[in-house]
């Protein structure tokens, strides 16, 4: 498991440039941990993920700033058709959720070539996230 940040480009009122941007931003991100060591990866995560770690710890979740308020995961899943007792598993869809001082929580599963979006939104901040 590894942990990049990245842009969402928020700031960009264009979809294409926008989307443009996040490309840039998560490329530059996926670049710095390609050659790295897999415990060199493990190591940033931690670290990464530290200052969230500690607000957890002390109950300062709502208090203080989030670290981030919208985590997007991508979570690779088997590329062939899993079977339970004959029977074959059609999809999968991810299911996640959101802490103190997150909006929206994404999730991405690929499973046996398609590719399935979780949506985990605050109420009070996404009131109509459909």
């Amino acid at each position: 498991m590894g942990f990049i940040l990245a842009s969402l480009c928020t700031n960009v009122a264009d979809p294409k440039r926008r989307l443009a941007g996040i490309a840039r931003s998560t490329r530059r991100a996926k670049t710095l941990v390609s050659d790295m060591p897999r415990g060199a990866v493990e190591n940033l995560t931690a670290t990464m993920m530290t200052p969230y770690a500690i607000q957890m710890a002390m109950g300062l979740e709502g208090r203080t700033r989030p670290v981030f308020n919208v985590p997007i995961s991508n979570v690779p899943g088997p590329n062939e058709h899993l079977y339970f007792r004959g029977a074959r598993l059609e999809s999968m869809y991810p299911v996640s959720a959101v802490t103190h001082g997150q909006a929206l929580n994404i999730t991405c599963y690929s499973y046996a070539g398609t590719l399935s979006f979780g949506f985990a939104g605050c109420r009070d901040t996404l009131p109509r996230m459909q």
